[in-house]
């Protein structure tokens, strides 16, 4: 297993996702009403192309540790979650860089074999958990050791190599199955966002590999929360550079309709709200790089997180009016995936939930 250092600088994402490339990169994947409507060949073509440029620029290499055993920095993946948000790219990245934290701290300490292959982009996992992605959901186990349950919401399962099955009852299982396993099992759902979230049943399917994890799923579960807080992020970046940039050239009353007060006033707040929910969720990176707990910090990130994303989007909806409702603006598309996006770890409600109990823990 590699374990020297990747510097975020070797990371440069600007040309992939590139202002002239965002139009693209946001309907690629972007499935018609019916759970059978199979991707467009082109966006598919497309789709691979930028996953092999995301790929090709190390970002996959971020999930390395620098010391074997250890979990690998946060704070370089900020700045790449929030590009991935801008541009609204649906990819199994964060994924597998949550099954690469497993790995990392999986005993034995070597990755199983299975680190560099990943950051190469040989190997993609989607993470099979709860709803909320916590572990509490339903698994059984027969003597054989093999899997069963039902896990409602993945992303892109028939398109990985693996399933990070997590769950269980007295003790949690996390566990690495082969995605094209007979018993594995998939349907689409057709959801507001038309993408890529499967409901997946697995019935009596063989283990490839067990994950002792020393810390815990929640550790883990932490990490991937911040990562897509991060994501959110960008999505709100986005979507504000998009409805600014129409209200300064729409055309009301004779003036811009970024220079009435109301439409000013609600996008300064939503930009304060974002850069405020950005250092949170940065600095709550930068915690977890120094050894710090930062379980409640990721619940507090992606929930005020998800919140934004949905008010942000219906604010671009909002202001571009009629027309952000259409395919040809990205409005609808910002709050068609914040709505599902901002709640891929939980409910306001379960998010709250998870933060009082660990607010009362700490007591």
């Amino acid at each position: 297993m590699t374990s020297q250092p990747v510097d975020v600088d070797r990371v440069d994402l600007a040309e992939l996702f590139h202002g002239d490339y965002l139009p693209a990169i946001r309907q690629l994947g972007e499935r018609r009403r019916g759970v059978a409507d199979p991707i467009d060949e082109h966006d598919s073509g497309t789709g691979e192309a930028v996953w092999l440029g995301l790929v090709g620029s190390g970002a996959l290499e971020l999930g390395i540790p620098e010391t074997v055993g250890a979990l690998p920095r946060l704070r370089p993946v900020a700045p790449v979650a929030e590009m991935i948000g801008r541009a609204l790219y649906q990819s199994p990245y964060f994924d597998t860089l949550t099954a690469m934290d497993a790995l990392a701290v999986s005993a034995p300490a070597d990755g199983h074999g299975l680190l560099d292959p990943i950051a190469a982009g040989e190997l993609t996992v989607a993470v099979a958990a709860h709803d909320d992605l916590s572990a509490s959901a339903p698994l059984d186990v027969d003597p054989r050791g093999h899997l069963s349950g039902r896990r409602r919401f993945v992303a892109f399962a028939p398109d990985v190599d693996y399933l990070l099955v997590v769950g269980g009852h007295a003790e949690p299982v996390a566990a690495l199955v082969s995605a094209d396993r007979p018993g594995v099992l998939t349907r689409r759902h057709d959801d507001i966002g038309r993408g890529d979230l499967y409901a997946v049943t697995l019935d009596s399917v063989p283990v490839d590999l067990e994950l002792r994890l020393p810390g815990g799923w929640e550790a883990v579960l932490a990490r991937a929360r911040l990562r897509h807080a991060c994501y959110l992020v960008g999505l709100c970046q986005g979507a504000l550079e998009l409805t600014v940039g129409y209200a300064r050239k729409r055309q009301v009353f004779g003036q811009a309709l970024g220079k009435l007060q109301g439409p000013a006033f609600r996008l300064a707040e939503l930009a304060a709200r974002t850069e405020a929910v950005r250092t949170l969720a940065h600095q709550a990176c930068a915690d977890a790089d120094a050894g710090e707990p930062v379980e409640l910090a990721a619940c507090h990130a992606v929930l005020l997180a998800g919140e934004l994303a949905t008010d942000v989007g219906a604010e671009a909806i909002q202001l571009h009016g009629s027309y952000g409702m259409t395919t040809a603006c990205d409005a609808q598309r910002f709050y068609r995936r914040a709505v599902v996006d901002g709640i891929r770890f939980g409910t306001g409600g379960q998010l709250r939930r998870a933060a009082m109990a660990l607010v009362s823990g700490a007591v």
